[in-house]
């Protein structure tokens, strides 16, 4: 195999891994309110009906936490000071539904800008994950 096809099936690979890593953002983002924070988690006959008494155990419940999502979502604000359009761009693409014209129509963009920016957010996140591992 030539360096090159080596260095093009790493590409890949690097943005498969980047496509996984969005797709688990967008899941856990758009959960929104998965910690039930505000509301019991279940009602008071239900507690008494499973548990026997009304009290919860004691100390507090944990806070579920995503760090891999937590990572992409701290780089998509940080994007969002820079370029604010992409960053937009780069969630609609992953949190609405639709087809691309829909989601560039709801951006009031050309389609064609709209696929720009998601592509401009990728080559920016691809250079964030690049950083990182450099570090490491």
């Amino acid at each position: 195999m030539l360096l090159m096809d080596i260095v093009i099936m790493n590409t890949n690979n690097f943005t498969r891994y980047l496509e996984d890593r969005l797709y688990q953002w967008a899941e856990w983002y758009s959960r929104g309110n998965f910690s039930s924070l505000g509301y019991s988690s279940c009602s008071i006959e239900y507690r008494i009906m499973t548990e026997g008494n009304v009290f919860r155990r004691s100390g507090p419940n944990p806070l579920p936490t995503h760090a891999a999502a937590e990572e992409i979502e701290n780089w998509v604000n940080a994007m969002a000071q820079q370029n604010p359009a992409m960053a937009r761009a780069l969630r609609c693409y992953y949190f609405q539904r639709g087809s691309l014209r829909y989601k560039a129509k709801k951006l009031a963009i050309s389609h064609t800008q709209f696929k720009y920016h998601v592509d401009m957010a990728h080559q920016w996140l691809l250079g964030c994950l690049n950083g990182r591992l450099e570090k490491d």
